[in-house]
């Protein structure tokens, strides 16, 4: 997961949305736009556990809201698929493949939870991949919860 801030646009922002929901901290839909509302909830939040209220959702900030129950995701590398995952993309994105990008899916497998996230993908013509050029793709996060000793990447 990215730092957030106002102005930022994304899956990851909704998800932030909707914890702030969750803590009764933001009113309204969750519609993944970091605007006024969100960074004022951020800013309620950070005061609440103590720590440096500037609206903006980093380290510090997401280690404590994953203290008590936030989530965040892990993008999948392709080193980390097995067939099991690979038939569970191609399944959702078959299912999803109208849906808008960003659109997300969560599924379980052999006790992890897994978010499988429409998005635009390129593989380069003449490359290994098909379909060459842009095109709708799924590309799949491992949900990390509260208490997991894994590190949180950045999700470039």
């Amino acid at each position: 997961m990215i730092t957030l801030r106002t102005g930022r646009r994304s899956p990851d922002v909704e998800r932030w949305q909707r914890f702030l929901t969750s803590q009764q901290l933001l009113i309204g839909r969750a519609d993944g736009i970091f605007g006024r509302a969100t960074e004022s909830a951020t800013r309620t939040f950070q005061e609440r556990e103590g720590l440096q209220p500037d609206g903006v959702v980093g380290p510090k900030t997401i280690a404590r809201a994953r203290e008590i129950g936030f989530v965040v995701v892990r993008r999948m590398h392709d080193s980390d698929l097995d067939s099991d995952l690979i038939a569970n993309a191609t399944r959702i994105l078959q299912e999803l493949s109208e849906a808008p990008f960003g659109t997300e899916s969560v599924f379980e497998l052999r006790g992890n939870r897994y978010v499988a996230r429409i998005e635009q993908h390129y593989h380069p013509i003449g490359g290994p991949r098909r379909p060459w050029g842009y095109h709708a793709g799924v590309s799949l996060f491992r949900e990390i919860g509260a208490g997991v000793d894994e590190p949180v990447h950045e999700d470039t």
